[in-house]
């Protein structure tokens, strides 16, 4: 089984844009968690695919 190095940091989200997170994450199914990293993937996809 492979590991991989994980790393955490605070963010600062204001309080709608978490009502936002948590309310979509519980209807797709996912963590607030899940849901940020989804977004954070699909952006650095994305970046990937401008270059």
């Amino acid at each position: 089984m492979q590991t991989c190095s994980v790393n955490t940091f605070q963010i600062k989200i204001p309080d709608e844009i978490n009502r936002k997170i948590k309310s979509d994450a519980a209807q797709t199914g996912l963590t607030k968690h899940d849901w940020i990293m989804k977004a954070i993937i699909k952006v650095l996809n994305e970046a990937d695919k401008a270059v």
